[in-house]
């Protein structure tokens, strides 16, 4: 069963697709229209086998509180008036650790007409993305509950933010890049070997950057009344 994504902001806070997100002003109707995860599949361990991750959507969340608001991508309110949301060049972002990242669904399906979005489950929602905390090559792992090990810190993030024309109705395009280090094994990053496996390596050994594009429709409802 799918699970919708339309929002709309008919009060101060609502809770969208695992987002706590907060308008600037109500009836602002929020829909994603693509999102994409890159660097998180590969093999993993899941209850001693190893299993292929497709591509998934996550979500990345305080370890203190994992049924709040998103840390990474953070919510983004409504831009009221004619506000310039357009970034030319990449800004970095600080994220307070540690976080925990969970699978969310498989995609989103959106369609133009009528505009509506929904999140396509997946067989490995709500599990976590865990590591080994021995062991000279660290392995990545899912577990169904959080634990010491599976605590992150989001490090070198920056992100590029641009919104098209529009006023009462426009979209926002989003790319944030970043690297997961492993706070039960500092100086280790999240990373795929050659054998497509999800393992941890040394700093020295980090080659790149985790990635998330997102593209959300706002639409006021009420356009600016």
């Amino acid at each position: 069963m799918w699970r919708t994504t339309s929002l709309v902001l008919a009060a101060t806070c609502v809770m969208g697709l695992g987002r706590d997100v907060q308008a600037e002003q109500a009836n602002w109707s929020i829909r994603i229209m693509r999102e994409k995860w890159t660097g998180f599949s590969g093999k993993v361990s899941q209850d001693g086998e190893l299993i292929e991750l497709p591509s998934l959507l996550w979500e990345i969340k305080d370890a203190e509180d994992p049924e709040g608001t998103d840390v990474l991508p953070a919510p983004i309110l409504p831009f009221s008036g004619k506000r310039d949301a357009y970034q030319r060049e990449p800004y970095p972002l600080t994220i307070r650790d540690p976080v925990v990242v969970r699978v969310r669904g498989k995609s989103i399906d959106f369609e133009r007409a009528p505009r509506k979005s929904q999140l396509r489950p997946s067989d490995w929602d709500g599990n976590y993305l865990s590591y080994d905390l021995q062991g000279d090559v660290p392995r990545v792992r899912l577990t169904a509950k959080p634990g010491p090990n599976s605590n992150w810190r989001v490090v070198e993030a920056e992100e590029k933010l641009k919104k098209s024309a529009g006023e009462y109705q426009y979209r926002v395009e989003r790319h944030v890049r970043f690297r997961l280090e492993a706070v039960g094994r500092p100086g280790w990053f999240l990373e795929t070997d050659a054998e497509q496996r999800l393992v941890l390596v040394r700093e020295k050994a980090k080659e790149r950057r985790l990635e998330v594009e997102i593209e959300t429709h706002y639409d006021d409802l009420n356009d600016g009344k």
